[in-house]
């Protein structure tokens, strides 16, 4: 966290007890947390909580305190409904379900909104409740570079989120449906050099909608490990992701046992042809496409029609592990 961030929100943390916050103050720490990326909200949830003093009031609602002016959170929210950005992160379930509630219009950043979205694993039923109307509500005034921003931030944290309903599990899928989001992460497929730009595509392709840029991303996305998801995706005609994992005996005598990895599959319609595509990933400028390519070849070598000339290509690859391939097919007298 920046220092000037932290210096702000500690002086919005003193404000408190005179039971106002400086208007400028807190338009500094949203713009301060607008420059935060959205992957940061799971780490900064309390820090900016601890930095701020959101912390439950000591004083218990229904009692009587003569003489002391009301300086309770309620009631700063009450007077300043622009804290709700900021309590959101209070530590009072109260308070966050207040602000959540009090929410509207579109979200100032993409930190903001993955704020929300992760309010829809709050360990509070009526913060969840409140997180899932306030998404929706926000979702239909954000620009669209906000969505496209918070979407892989949302697809990766949900795999692990236990708390959530059956309804805030159809958010992501209604984002996606929207052909304009869908289109301006294609970009971000497409461009991106760094992060987990794989991972995030794996899991994104158990919703159809992105079926139709695989071909696109298979040749022209910067990152390999997003071009040899989509060529295998679109080689297999299957798309595949990972949704937890699964206990598996090794010997129950002895009670020996081990984790693996449990998948989810679906059927995957693709324009080009499956020659055309392993054609495609044996020219690929990454030797891990073409081992992807190699490996399909390799499986079902007859049904390839040039399969002499691609043996050829193959056995002057600068990679060994692709000569090697190309050897043991030429071998197999195919």
């Amino acid at each position: 966290m920046k220092d000037e961030l932290r210096l702000a929100l500690n002086q919005i943390g003193a404000a408190q007890a005179s039971g106002e916050a400086p208007r400028d103050i807190l338009k500094q720490v949203l713009d301060y947390l607008s420059e935060l990326p959205p992957s940061r909200v799971t780490t900064a949830d309390f820090e900016i909580a601890r930095e701020a003093r959101l912390w439950p009031d000591i004083r218990r609602p229904g009692l009587i305190w003569p003489n002391v002016p009301d300086r309770s959170a309620s009631t700063l929210l009450r007077r300043q409904p622009e804290m709700a950005w900021l309590f959101i992160f209070h530590r009072d379930g109260y308070q966050r379900e207040a602000a959540l509630n009090l929410l509207s219009g579109s979200a100032p950043s993409p930190f903001l909104l993955a704020a929300i979205a992760w309010r829809l694993n709050d360990w509070v039923p009526q913060v969840r409740r409140a997180a899932r109307r306030a998404f929706s509500r926000i979702v239909l005034a954000t620009p669209l570079a906000t969505l496209a921003a918070v979407v892989p931030f949302f697809v990766l944290q949900t795999r692990s989120w236990l708390r959530w309903e059956p309804e805030s599990a159809m958010l992501p899928g209604q984002m996606l449906a929207r052909p304009d989001v869908v289109e301006a992460l294609g970009q971000w497929f497409l461009s991106a050099t760094s992060g987990p730009v794989g991972q995030t595509l794996q899991l994104m392709l158990q919703h159809e909608h992105f079926d139709s840029l695989l071909p696109i991303l298979s040749k022209r996305a910067v990152l390999p490990t997003v071009r040899g998801i989509a060529l295998r995706t679109l080689i297999q005609r299957e798309a595949t992701w990972q949704v937890g994992f699964e206990r598996e005996w090794i010997d129950k005598v002895f009670g020996l046992s081990r984790r693996v990895p449990v998948f989810h599959r679906r059927q995957v319609q693709s324009p080009g042809t499956w020659e055309h595509y392993i054609e495609d990933g044996l020219h690929d400028r990454s030797v891990m496409v073409r081992r992807i390519a190699a490996d399909a070849l390799s499986r079902d070598p007859h049904r390839y029609p040039r399969l002499e000339e691609a043996l050829q290509w193959m056995a002057r690859d600068r990679s060994s592990a692709i000569r090697a391939r190309a050897e043991f097919l030429a071998r197999q007298d195919v």
